[in-house]
C-alpha cells in the first residue's frame, strides 16, 4: 500500500506485513506529516532472503533487522528511533501545519521510551505472544506498565494547567513525534485490556485527540483490523481466534465431556441461550448447567454436519445432529457461538428443530 499526498520527498518503509509493531507509529507519522512513501510489506518466508541479500543495512548492534527506511536518494536508515528521528525531520520542511518538531528533546525521549523498556513489550504481547501466553504474563507486565502510563497522565495534567500552554497535547496545540510512539503503544495496550485509561482522563482525552487528527483517523479505519486474521502472528491476540476452528474444538471437547478444558475457552461474562434450558450468565452458571447435562447423558455425542461465518466477525454457525445415547433418535440443530477479542466464547445460542436442550 501506499499514501498520496503532495509533499516532494518519497521513501519507502520496510517492515513484516503481518505485525502492527515497530513501523506502525512511523506509517501514523508519516501520514500526519503528509509525506508520501511505499510501504513494503516483507513476508515471513521471504525475509531471510532479504536479510541475508546484502540490500539492507546493519543496525547498531550488527544485525540485519526492520524497519528500515530507503530515503529517496536510496540511501538507507536502520533503527526505528533513527527513522523516527529521520520523518520528524522530513515533516519540518513539509508543511508547516504538521511539523512533527524533530528539534524537541522531550520528543525524541518520548519516543525512546515507548519503543524500549517495559512500554515497549506491548508490541510482542499483542502481536507474537500465543492468547494463553499473553493472558498469563499481561498482570505482571501491567504491574510495571501501568506507573509509567500515570507518569504520562501526571505530566500532561501539569502541561495543561500552564497558563501558557492550550490544546490537547502534551506540544500544546500541535503533538510532537514522541506522541506518535506513546500512542501506538497506548493503542496496543487498550487493545491488550480496554480498561486500562478508565483512571488516566487525561491520557484517555489525550488519545481520542490522537486518534481524531488528519490522516490518523482514516489510517486506523482502513488499516488491518485485529482479531480478524489479517495482522498478527497466528495465535497471537492480534490475529485472533478463527470462530469456526473454536466452535470445532468446542464440539471436539463436548463429545469427550473435558469440562475442564471447556471452562478455559469460555469468558468469565459468558452468555448461553437455549429455549431448552434458559439463559445462564457468567461462567459459573454456565458450568454448572454443562455439568449437569453431561452427568446425565454420559453418552451424548455430537456430529458437526456443516460450518458458516456469522454476520458478525467473530461469529460461527454451526449446523449439527445429536443423539443422548444409541437408542434415542437424531435431533438437529443450529449452534451459533461468538468470541470477545481474545478469543474466549462469550456468547452460545442453541436452537434445534425439535426438543431444545443443552448442545
Amino acid at each position: 500500500m501506499a499514501s498520496a499526498s503532495s509533499a516532494r520527498q518519497k521513501v519507502k518503509l520496510f517492515y513484516f506485513d503481518c505485525l502492527r509493531a515497530r513501523a506502525e507509529h512511523l506509517r501514523m507519522m508519516m501520514r500526519y506529516a503528509s509525506i508520501p512513501f511505499e510501504d513494503e510489506l516483507v513476508a515471513f518466508n521471504d525475509w531471510p532472503s532479504l536479510k541475508n541479500g546484502g540490500k539492507l543495512p546493519h543496525g547498531r548492534g550488527g544485525k540485519t533487522q526492520l524497519p528500515v527506511l530507503q530515503k529517496e536518494d536510496g540511501t538507507m536508515i536502520p533503527e526505528t528511533n533513527d527513522i523516527a528521528a529521520y520523518i520528524a525531520r522530513l515533516s519540518s520542511v513539509t508543511s508547516s501545519r504538521t511539523n512533527l518538531y524533530p528539534e524537541l528533546e522531550s520528543a525524541r525521549t518520548m519516543f525512546n521510551a515507548c519503543n524500549s523498556g517495559p512500554l515497549a513489550l506491548a508490541m510482542p504481547l499483542a502481536n507474537r505472544a500465543s492468547i494463553s501466553e499473553s493472558k498469563e504474563q499481561l498482570p505482571e507486565w501491567m504491574s510495571t506498565t501501568l506507573p509509567l502510563l500515570q507518569a504520562y497522565e501526571n505530566s500532561l495534567r501539569t502541561i495543561q494547567k500552564s497558563s501558557a500552554t492550550t490544546g490537547p497535547f502534551f506540544n500544546g496545540e500541535k503533538p510532537h513525534y514522541g506522541e506518535f510512539g506513546l500512542f501506538h503503544v497506548v493503542d496496543l495496550i487498550r487493545f491488550l485490556d480496554p480498561s486500562t485509561l478508565d483512571t488516566l482522563p487525561m491520557l484517555q482525552a489525550w488519545s481520542v485527540s490522537m486518534s481524531s487528527l488528519h490522516g490518523i483517523k482514516e489510517y486506523l479505519s482502513t488499516r488491518p483490523q485485529a482479531c480478524t486474521w489479517q495482522i498478527g502472528m497466528k495465535g497471537s491476540r492480534m490475529y485472533g481466534v478463527d470462530p469456526i476452528e473454536m466452535a470445532q474444538t468446542y464440539f471436539e471437547l463436548s463429545n469427550i465431556h473435558d469440562m475442564a478444558s471447556i471452562r478455559t475457552h469460555l469468558a468469565s461474562d459468558t452468555v448461553y441461550d437455549s429455549s431448552g434450558t434458559g439463559l445462564h450468565h457468567g461462567i459459573s452458571a454456565v458450568m454448572d448447567m454443562m455439568s449437569c447435562f453431561h452427568e446425565s447423558y454420559k453418552d451424548v455425542h455430537w456430529e458437526i454436519t456443516g460450518t458458516r461465518r456469522g454476520e458478525e466477525p467473530l461469529e460461527a454457525i454451526v449446523d449439527f445432529t445429536m443423539k443422548l445415547d444409541a437408542n434415542t433418535e437424531t435431533i438437529t440443530g443450529v449452534e451459533t457461538i461468538k468470541l470477545n477479542q481474545v478469543g474466549e466464547i462469550a456468547f452460545i445460542k442453541v436452537r434445534k428443530s425439535s426438543v431444545l436442550i443443552y448442545t
